[in-house]
């Protein structure tokens, strides 16, 4: 992971920077989930994007696949770094 942290990084083209969200460690009656168990995919907010990113903007929801980005620190904080077409689609509130 590379470390930026005492810097302000501003994304370029279609590069996209995500907070990625935790996966739940229970479930909804109790159970602890194993940590060996990764999904392909994760969910995450849009902290930022690139001046040729067309389909998501700052704060959407998100979901990626588990493989297809670089985590950096920024500010003191995990970011996942990819590009918009590495985006599966935006979670919409229904």
């Amino acid at each position: 992971m590379k470390n930026t942290e005492h810097m302000n990084l501003r994304p370029i083209e279609d590069v996209v920077h995500v907070r990625i969200e935790e996966p739940e460690k229970r479930t909804e009656s109790g159970l602890h989930l194993v940590e060996r168990h990764e999904t392909d995919t994760r969910t995450g907010v849009v902290l930022a994007t690139g001046p040729e990113c067309r389909d998501v903007i700052a704060s959407d929801r998100v979901l990626i696949s588990a493989n297809h980005f670089q985590k950096i620190m920024i500010g003191g904080k995990e970011v996942a770094v990819l590009r918009e077409p590495d985006i599966l689609g935006v979670i919409e509130n229904v």
